[in-house]
């Protein structure tokens, strides 16, 4: 009787594994780009701009990413994380990011 209870116990753990019920499917990138997300940890005026290169873990670094802000373009590189940072927008205004 216990070896049967043993085995039926670990054949329960091997099926029932938390990494085989804690995995989930990652989003499709393309499916997620150019949709604006909100977040908390950038200051009111800012957009963060992300570049990656097929899959959400390979990130694009030091590359040049346009912000069209009405008639001005800026300018700024990309980080280690894929991210370029602009700051100081004006509320309300229409933006287009472009990385070429």
């Amino acid at each position: 009787m216990r070896c049967t209870t043993a085995v039926l116990v670990l054949g329960l753990i091997a099926g029932f594994s938390p990494a085989a019920l804690g995995q989930f499917q990652m989003p499709d990138p393309k499916q997620m780009a150019g949709i604006p997300r909100p977040v908390t940890d950038l200051p009111n005026g800012t957009v963060s701009v992300r570049l990656i290169r097929g899959q959400l873990s390979n990130n694009i670094t030091n590359f040049p990413v346009e912000l069209h802000v009405g008639g001005d373009v800026r300018t700024v590189k990309t980080d280690d994380a894929g991210r370029a940072e602009f700051g100081n927008l004006p509320a309300g205004a229409a933006l287009k990011a472009v990385a070429v």
